[in-house]
């Protein structure tokens, strides 16, 4: 590399791997936001936290960062960060623990057996519909006070077990839909963002992924966790998107008062200005921004109409 050449990275992932995939090695598959799949090669004996870089402008994968340093790059050349996360460890000591704590967990055999179940499940990510032995297995582990390390390490693996279902039902709707490559593509980047908690850029691709999740026979609390996720993208991508029409205004007085007053709305604190928010109501009611975003920001603003509502009676 030459001395001018500055790595940067724009993407961080985290992938989750199978036990035996990271104890023999092999190959996993990892889906970038912009919905294409790419095959990973997994060395044998994976650590937790290791991480792969992905070229962005070759789409090929370095294993180390020092790897870096051996080949011709370009100025700002932009990598991927592929951290990888899995409950396998050379001494099983994750496994022990888990196996411990259910065995002496004061419930019926036939429990202890289900748990064990899924966690072997859970640990090579293999989804399995027993959601009631996992809800009963994050309660033993949530229960024990055990180190941070080892409750985060489950924890990761206990959410990825549930984001497996949405993304088999996910990928079983496109396998028999009427949509082109660069739809599906969509979808799957849309979901992708929406799970790393980071805003999206295309609602429709958005609708489309709520119906097939919806109308997919998964479980209710999986669809939940799914919904939240989704909420939540939008909420933040409306944030972004009314933030970018506030300083798109050229009087930095009227932009400086809108900014205000929209903050207040937000955090829902009293506006006292109704001009202003008036004002805010035309700017953001009459700009481009998808008709999602509108809406969620008129139920934004209707605990300012219903304290109105209350102050004149």
């Amino acid at each position: 590399m030459t001395n001018n050449t500055q790595v940067t990275t724009d993407e961080i992932y985290h992938v989750f791997v199978p036990y035996q995939i990271a104890k023999q090695g092999g190959t996993q598959k990892f889906t970038s936001r912009t919905g294409k799949i790419y095959q990973v090669n997994i060395p044998a004996n994976c650590a937790e936290g290791s991480q792969i870089f992905l070229d962005k402008t070759s789409s090929s994968f370095l294993n180390k960062i020092s790897d870096l340093f051996s080949q011709k790059t370009v100025l700002n050349q932009k990598y991927s960060v592929i951290t990888l996360h899995t409950l396998f460890e050379q001494n099983d000591n994750i496994d022990k623990m888990i196996f411990k704590l259910i065995n002496n967990a004061d419930i019926k055999f036939e429990s202890k057996t289900r748990c064990s179940n899924i966690y072997t499940s859970l640990s090579n990510a293999e989804y399995k519909n027993d959601l009631s032995a996992l809800e009963l297995l994050d309660f033993i582990v949530d229960s024990a006070q055990s180190d941070t390390s080892f409750c985060r390490r489950y924890s990761l693996a206990s959410q990825n077990f549930r984001l497996i279902a949405i993304a088999e039902c996910i990928e079983k709707s496109l396998q028999i839909s009427k949509l082109n490559q660069f739809q599906k593509e969509s979808i799957r980047g849309v979901f992708q963002c929406i799970r790393a908690g980071e805003s999206i850029s295309n609602f429709t691709s958005l609708k489309q992924l709520d119906s097939i999740v919806q109308n997919y026979s998964i479980p209710e609390n999986i669809k939940q966790l799914y919904f939240n996720f989704s909420v939540k993208s939008k909420v933040m991508t409306t944030e972004l998107l009314i933030l970018d029409v506030i300083n798109s205004v050229t009087a930095s007085i009227d932009r400086s008062d809108l900014l205000s007053t929209y903050t207040k709305l937000r955090n829902g604190e009293q506006v006292n200005s109704s001009t202003d928010l008036k004002s805010l109501d035309a700017l953001i009611l009459a700009s481009n921004i998808p008709d999602d975003c509108k809406i969620i920001y008129k139920f934004m603003r209707e605990p300012i109409n219903s304290q109105k509502g209350k102050s004149t009676s």
